[in-house]
């Protein structure tokens, strides 16, 4: 973010850490430069140093940093989506200084694009049968990677984005084939500083349980996957079936992924994994709380966002 900052969204408005003291930003009723909603599920900065936001209830905002103001999109009344009362479940600035956001609600549930030069929003896919109809997809995460592909995790496996076609390449699982995606319900994709997509899955609890939930790599040369699992007897494997909902690295390049019951580091070379365990007043305990986030700053300092006001931080 911004240097010496940090920006930490709540249920209850977005703060700015300065190292020293909180600034809290929230809705105010009758301020339209205010956050269109307190309720914070996504933030992201782009490459002008503006904080886009995604909210529960709200839709998707920008924070700009020189006038320390809010702007809501769509900004126009002409919102054929009902984008300004959507649930926005990710964020993805992308090399182009354009914006891909997912929508989660009952109104719509799919992928948009705002070029940030001319404010236009416009739909990534549309059904095949039907060109009016935005394709549905139910993503929780985005990513460009390096070579300029941009990927989503959604419900019906990895999606890969081919621009010519403005169609999605799907990775889905296959019971029968042991290098596919372990599940269809993917959580979460994180590029490594080498250049390799890691991605987080989660049990497929409604549709097929031996979908199950780990960390996934997957091999662009082939498309094959190696799966990382929870083999039970094995201390060094993965500690949960449920799946995994975060993943980053440090600055020395060790990949942390965040499960239901702790934070686990890879070694990536034996494919191993150590994990801290947390409780609500910390790390290392036996009652289990979700962290809710997991972030590694330029300093090496890691950050939790956990329920119950209980925020930990560990140097690393």
């Amino acid at each position: 973010s911004q240097p010496g900052k940090l920006w930490i969204g709540t249920e209850k408005g977005l703060n700015r850490y300065d190292g020293y003291n909180f600034k809290n930003y929230s809705h105010n009723i009758l301020d339209t430069n205010s956050l269109s909603d307190d309720y914070i599920i996504r933030l992201c900065e782009d490459h002008e140093g503006n904080i886009w936001i995604g909210t529960m209830y709200g839709g998707l905002n920008k924070y700009d940093h020189c006038s320390d103001v809010f702007t809501h999109y769509p900004k126009y009344q002409d919102d054929p989506y009902n984008l300004s009362r959507s649930c926005i479940a990710a964020i993805c600035v992308l090399r182009s200084g354009k914006i891909w956001y997912s929508t989660h609600g009952p109104d719509i549930e799919t992928l948009f694009e705002i070029d940030t030069k001319t404010e236009k929003i416009s739909c990534i896919a549309y059904d095949k049968e039907n060109q009016n109809i935005p394709y549905h997809i139910h993503s929780h995460a985005i990513c460009q990677s390096k070579d300029g592909k941009i990927w989503s995790a959604s419900h019906e496996g990895l999606l890969k984005y081919d621009s010519i076609a403005r169609d999605f390449t799907k990775y889905r699982y296959n019971p029968d084939d042991p290098y596919s995606i372990s599940s269809d319900v993917v959580t979460a994709i994180y590029e490594d500083n080498n250049g390799i997509l890691w991605v987080g899955t989660w049990i497929n609890w409604l549709e097929d349980k031996t979908q199950v939930g780990g960390l996934n790599q997957l091999d662009r040369n082939t498309d094959r996957f190696i799966r990382y699992l929870h083999e039970p007897g094995n201390p060094n494997s993965l500690s949960s079936t449920s799946g995994i909902s975060a993943i980053t690295e440090d600055n020395d390049g060790h990949l942390m992924v965040r499960t239901t019951k702790s934070v686990e580091f890879l070694d990536k070379h034996t494919g191993q994994f150590t994990r801290w365990k947390y409780n609500s007043r910390g790390i290392l305990g036996d009652t289990y709380y979700v962290i809710s986030s997991l972030y590694c700053d330029k300093s090496g300092i890691l950050w939790f966002g956990v329920p119950q006001n209980s925020d930990v931080q560990a140097g690393i």
